[in-house]
């Protein structure tokens, strides 16, 4: 499977790239374009290639993970938005929201609405989130 470049350039954009170790938002260790996990560690430095190879594999799982999940046919757009909002906000959270719902019951249209309503981090809305959701959401509707 191939990913589309314009999913990793977007994912790029809106994570922004930091190749030593710091703390997010939300308080959660990250690295490069917004790796986070057990593999993360206080004082890690990485080199862009090591980002890039990151952020390639965590976009696959994202992308494969939907792919298992979905019971509805998706176009590559739905399917890239769906993987940048996973990307950002961790699988669980898509899986059980109202978006995944109306996608799953292919009510595409009430499913892109609910993209703009993730915009907090920590209580608070974020300005970086409200346009990453809105691009998200242009994304879902083929609108790029």
């Amino acid at each position: 499977m191939t990913i589309p470049q314009y999913l990793i350039d977007f994912i790029k954009q809106y994570e922004g790239l930091r190749l030593t170790a710091y703390y997010d938002s939300v308080n959660v260790l990250t690295i490069g374009y917004g790796h986070t996990g057990r593999d993360v560690h206080i004082g890690e430095i990485i080199t862009q290639q090591e980002a890039d190879s990151l952020l390639t594999n965590d976009i696959l799982l994202f992308w494969n993970s939907i792919s298992r999940n979905i019971k509805v046919s998706l176009t590559d757009y739905q399917h890239a938005a769906l993987t940048s909002f996973a990307y950002n906000l961790g699988m669980s959270n898509l899986l059980s929201s109202t978006l995944w719902r109306l996608v799953n019951e292919g009510q595409f249209e009430l499913a892109s609405e609910q993209f703009t309503r993730w915009v907090y981090a920590g209580g608070e809305i974020l300005p970086g989130l409200v346009k990453r959701r809105e691009a998200e959401k242009e994304m879902f509707l083929g609108k790029v």
